[in-house]
């Protein structure tokens, strides 16, 4: 995520103090103590200006492990699915049985090696129920997503994101079982492990509001939040790593490796993390005063959001409206791609971790590219709301092309795999004009709207899933394949064009403050001529 941010510009007769005042990174002086929160307990006054990294730096190390093991916790049942469904009994049809092989067996017509016979596990789930069991994480993790903002605000985002993922982790260990047993049974743990993991994200963000200086927060949130990509990539790859030597113990095993990952974490997490800075044992009186002068002008309570104002915007909800749709097209083919590759391409257990992972490590370098050429852009003079459309259309509607080409190449196994790359990249080039807008809209009050929007985009995590399993009931047909795709490349592109004609990147009068920090979408020819404090991440 890339925020160009600078100051307003200030008139001659304005006094240092006050310039001081909304000066997101403020030089201190070292000798002065911190008196800016009279009522916390007295913060510790060692000097560390040599310390390195500063503490601060503890919330982005292990706030990148939370999310890393949120998504590895979230998509290791995706890939699992590939071999612990009994393929004969959750199709059930003469001419399934008799084949038992991909659609591509007898069809290829590329160099790659492949075990065309399908391989199959012991439970016993139908595609629907496959579907179902996708999507029962998504509807614990939407429900769950307004109580844990409102109990993080109460009791401290360390708590929140502690223990919620450690109960996503103890609930991991369970699953194995539980699908082994019953079916009801491991969708209620899949639902539960939803509503435990809902707590992370808005522990997090309330956290970084705590102890991230205003000008380092894009830095920050993309470095945490990136660790949900690269869980993508690790959990499709290591659980595909796991499941294709037997001695490794099967299926299950990944499940206990990502739950005893989270363990380990869990106890970094208790003794290194603390919910502000003056709470902390062994942080420096000057990091303290550093990070509270850089935060005393944020912070706003809950009677100043202009409740109405937020909720009846028809650009912030056409903002909400695109990431729903273009989180459908994600959750769906996330949640099925390792199937699609198994039954369609009829890649080996090995293979198909390696090229269900590869289009991951392409979202993510996009996602960072897309942000440091949006902020080229902008500092440019570029029109803020002309920056997001152009990013957010070339990027969904590229993708969405992508997409529809990948089930039209049929068995052309290595074209697939490119296509899936570059589909997936344009998808996360589109990050440049997505969620960021938010911030664009209301940057003072991002955090109550980005619970919101990231409520309102999950619920296409409970739906997605659940259609596409409901639409490709043999899952060795092309054509029902086709069908669910293009379902979810026509979301995409109604959420796109919802933004192209309702949207805009401009600062809603509503959440006009005299002493904001603004994107600045037309720079003056003299701030052109001096540093903007962009922040590039």
């Amino acid at each position: 995520m890339v925020e160009n941010l600078h100051s307003h510009s200030q008139p001659n007769n304005q006094s240092a103090e006050d310039i001081d005042a909304i000066n997101p990174c403020p030089e201190l002086d070292h000798d002065e103590t911190s008196l800016l929160y009279p009522n916390t307990r007295t913060v510790p006054q060692t000097k560390c200006s040599k310390c390195f990294p500063p503490v601060r730096y503890n919330l982005m190390i292990l706030g990148w492990m939370a999310s890393l093991l949120a998504y590895c916790l979230r998509f290791d049942l995706s890939i699992a699915l590939v071999l612990m469904v009994n393929q004969t009994s959750a199709h059930n049809t003469p001419e399934w049985n008799k084949s038992h092989t991909s659609y591509c067996s007898g069809r290829l017509n590329d160099t790659i090696s492949t075990n065309t016979t399908l391989m199959s596990g012991s439970i016993n789930w139908t595609p629907n129920q496959q579907g179902i069991i996708t999507s029962a994480f998504f509807v614990g993790y939407f429900l769950s997503q307004v109580p844990w903002g409102i109990i993080s605000q109460r009791i401290g985002g360390k708590l929140t994101v502690g223990w919620g993922l450690l109960a996503c982790a103890i609930l991991t260990f369970t699953f194995p079982s539980a699908s082994k047993y019953s079916f009801p049974l491991a969708t209620v743990i899949r639902g539960l492990m939803g509503l435990a993991q809902g707590s992370v994200f808005p522990g997090l963000i309330l956290l970084q509001g705590k102890w991230v200086p205003v000008c380092e927060r894009s830095k920050f949130n993309t470095v945490i939040g990136s660790g949900g990509l690269v869980g993508l990539i690790l959990s499709t790859y290591i659980t595909s790593l796991l499941n294709s030597n037997s001695w490794f113990g099967g299926w299950e095993t990944p499940f206990y490796v990502f739950g005893g990952a989270t363990f380990l974490w869990f106890i970094f997490w208790h003794f290194f993390m603390f919910n502000e800075p003056n709470e902390h044992p062994r942080i420096s009186a000057e990091e303290v005063d550093y990070i509270q002068r850089s935060l005393m002008n944020t912070k706003i309570h809950n009677n100043d959001i202009p409740w109405k104002k937020v909720l009846t915007y028809i650009p912030l909800w056409s903002v909400n409206i695109m990431l729903f749709c273009s989180s459908w097209l994600f959750y769906s083919i996330a949640s099925f791609l390792p199937t699609y590759m198994k039954n369609i391409l009829g890649l080996d257990i090995h293979q198909n971790g390696i090229f269900s992972s590869l289009p991951y490590v392409a979202a993510l370098f996009m996602s960072i590219i897309s942000g440091v050429l949006a902020d080229v852009l902008l500092n440019k003079g570029v029109d803020i709301t002309v920056v997001r459309k152009l990013f957010a259309a070339c990027g969904l509607l590229l993708e969405t092309l992508g997409m529809l080409v990948v089930v039209y190449l049929g068995c052309r196994r290595s074209f697939v795999e490119i296509m899936l790359i570059v589909a997936y990249g344009f998808g996360s080039f589109s990050d440049g004009g997505t969620s960021v807008t938010i911030i664009d809209i209301a940057p003072k009050y991002a955090g109550f709207i980005y619970g919101i929007a990231n409520s309102v985009a999950n619920l296409s995590g409970v739906m997605g899933p659940y259609v596409t399993g409901a639409i490709v009931k043999d899952e060795s047909s092309l054509y029902e394949w086709k069908k669910a795709f293009w379902v979810s490349c026509g979301m995409n592109i109604l959420g796109v064009t919802t933004f192209l004609c309702f949207g805009s990147a401009k600062k809603a009068s509503w959440a006009e403050d005299a002493n904001d920090v603004v994107i600045n979408s037309e720079p003056s020819d003299v701030q052109k001529k001096k540093d903007y404090g962009t922040i590039v991440t």
